[in-house]
This record gives structure tokens, sequence and C-alpha cells, in this order.
């Protein structure tokens, strides 16, 4: 069980603690540290004491409950965004394919990439001819052009690369949107990076 470093106090559980002697306050604030501590409840026959221990202790325990649902809520999640990323950088079929689908040749591909690029089609297309001499990842950023990419994620992949890994990257990625027109699907940049689809293009029609 998920403990949390911090004790909150209601309004109505000081109001009672005010009422009370220093020497029973301080016994109370006590019993408290010792449960969150170690989960023991005091031994003490006074009822007042009790009966504020117990008032407090139950919102305790329903604060810990929160929060371990909400700890475990966070893991689900991050455990099934991994195994997504893995299933798509181990098998071989994911890499090959845009989407779980095999890449389109780039005849008859739609000329609109929604939330992509607002460029034609055909100024895509030439620049796929040019040479790539900036390969910086800035450069990378502004050409592969998907806001909501995780940047640190996609600038380690990016270190690792060749130099000539980089160039081909860069020069596929607008290729690489009109393949994925058609889905309307356009993976973040860490993915693309993980694919390498600019290595089986032509491979699989």
């Amino acid at each position: 069980m998920k403990k949390k470093n911090s004790l909150k106090l209601y309004t109505n559980e000081l109001n009672a603690i005010e009422f009370l002697s220093d020497s029973m306050a301080g016994k109370v604030i006590k019993s408290v540290a010792k449960y969150i501590r170690t989960g023991a409840s005091p031994r003490t026959s006074n009822e007042a004491i009790q009966s504020l221990f117990e008032m407090i202790k139950n919102h305790i325990d329903e604060d810990r409950d929160a929060y371990n649902l909400l700890c475990k809520k966070y893991s689900e999640n991050a455990k099934k965004r991994y195994a997504k990323a893995d299933v798509l950088h181990n098998n071989p079929t994911a890499k090959n394919t845009c989407n779980g689908t095999p890449l389109q040749s780039v005849e008859n591909a739609s000329d609109e990439i929604s939330n992509v690029t607002k460029e034609p089609i055909s100024r895509e297309i030439q620049k796929t001819e040019e040479p790539q001499d900036d390969t910086s990842f800035e450069h990378l950023w502004q050409v592969y052009n998907h806001p909501k990419s995780d940047r640190h994620r996609a600038e380690l992949a990016w270190s690792i690369f060749s130099k000539d890994e980089k160039r081909a990257a860069i020069a596929y990625i607008p290729k690489y949107r009109i393949e994925c027109a058609k889905e309307r699907y356009f993976p973040y940049l860490a993915m693309y990076l993980g694919k390498k689809p600019w290595q089986c293009d032509g491979k699989e029609k």
C-alpha cells in the first residue's frame, strides 16, 4: 500500500482539538502520528481522546484509499501506453505499416492531412527531392510538425541516429504524411523514428 507523506486535518477536527487541554491535545496528535507511521491505534481509557482519534483516523483511511486508487489508475494507464509502444516497436508487421495497415503508395493519396500541414502536396513532394543538409533536431521538429509529440523522447531517439539516417528520416517526412493521409493517422515523432518507415518504403504495397 502506498503511503502519503502528509496529513490533512479538517476544520471540525481542529475545532474539537482546541477544546481539549494542551496535554490531551498533544496525546491526540501523537496518537495520530503513530497511527500514520505504524498503523497502531492508541491504548487509552480517555473517551475524549479515543473519540477524536477515531474521527481523524477515519478521514486518514478515506484519504489513503483515494490516494491509492489514483496511483493505481495512473500506473495502469502508464502500463497501457508502454505496452502499446512495445508492440509497435517489436512487431515487424507494425513497423512496416501505418496505423496497422500496409503503407499506401503515393499515387491517389489524399491532398488533405488534418492537423498536420497546410502546404500543397506538390511542394511537399518537391521537398523530398531536395538534399537535407540540416540534420539538427530542431529542423526535424519543425519539418515533422506534430506539436503533441514528446519532444524529449524524440530527441533521445534522434541522438543515436547516424547522419545518413537523419537525412533519410527528414527527407521521407513529406511522403510519409501522404501515406498516412487516408488513415487520418499521423504518429508521434518518437514513434516515427522508432518505426523507420523510410527503410521499408516500396517493400510493401
